[in-house]
C-alpha cells in the first residue's frame, strides 16, 4: 500500500475500537466501498490508494507467481481479508495458500505459505509493525516489495515476533519462490 492515515483522537479521547467480527460486518454491509481499511488493535486504519508503480508492480509480481505456481495446486489471492485474531485483520497484497479453503470469505495465517506487501511510503509500516505481526502470526514468508529502493526483503522462518531469516535482493536478480521450483526476477 502506498500510505497509511488515520484520524488522531483529540487530547483525552480514545479511538472506537472494533472487533474482526465488527469489522466482517461493515465488509459485508460494503461500509468502507472502495476504501481500503485494515484492523490494527481494534482500530480502523485506512490504506491510500495504489499509485501506478504500485499497481503495476502488483500485477506483475502476481503473473509471475501464477506462472512460477503453475500446476503446484498453490493458489494465489490479491488483496484478501486475512483474520489475525479479534482485534487485528490484515489484508495482503499477495497471498500464496498452499490449502483448499473451501468457501471461506477470508484467510488464516495459516493459510498462507507466502504474504506480500508492495511497499511505497508504508515502507516503514511493512517492514515494522507488519512483518511482526506477520511473523507472530505464523505466516511462513513474507516480501516487502520497495518500490522505490528496488529491492525485495524476502523473510523466512517466524520465530516469535519476528523472522529468523531474511535476504535481500535487489530488482532484476533472481528471488526463490517457495514451495515451487525456481525463481522470479522483479523489476
Amino acid at each position: 500500500m502506498n500510505q497509511v492515515t488515520a484520524i488522531a483522537p483529540a487530547e483525552g479521547q480514545q479511538p472506537l475500537r472494533f472487533s474482526a467480527t465488527d469489522y466482517l460486518r461493515m465488509i459485508d454491509a460494503n461500509i468502507f466501498g472502495d476504501s481500503h481499511v485494515e484492523l490494527f488493535d481494534g482500530v480502523l486504519i485506512e490504506m491510500a490508494a495504489s499509485n501506478t508503480k504500485h499497481g503495476r508492480l502488483l500485477m506483475k509480481i502476481g503473473h509471475l507467481l501464477e506462472l512460477a505456481y503453475t500446476g503446484t495446486g498453490f493458489e494465489i489471492y490479491g488483496d484478501i481479508i486475512t483474520l489475525f485474531d479479534d482485534s487485528n485483520i490484515r489484508a495482503p497484497d499477495i497471498a500464496v495458500v498452499d490449502k483448499d479453503i473451501g468457501d471461506r470469505k477470508q484467510l488464516v495465517p495459516t493459510d498462507i505459505l507466502l504474504a506480500v506487501e508492495i511497499a511505497s511510503s508504508s515502507l516503514a509500516l511493512d517492514l515494522g509493525r507488519k512483518r511482526i505481526d506477520y511473523a507472530s502470526a505464523g505466516i511462513r514468508h513474507y516480501w516487502v516489495v520497495d518500490v522505490e529502493g528496488k529491492r525485495t526483503h524476502c523473510y523466512t522462518d517466524p520465530q516469535g515476533a519476528d523472522y529468523a531469516a531474511i535476504l535481500v535482493v535487489p530488482f532484476g536478480k533472481e528471488v526463490p519462490v517457495p514451495g515451487a521450483e525456481g525463481a522470479i526476477v522483479i523489476a
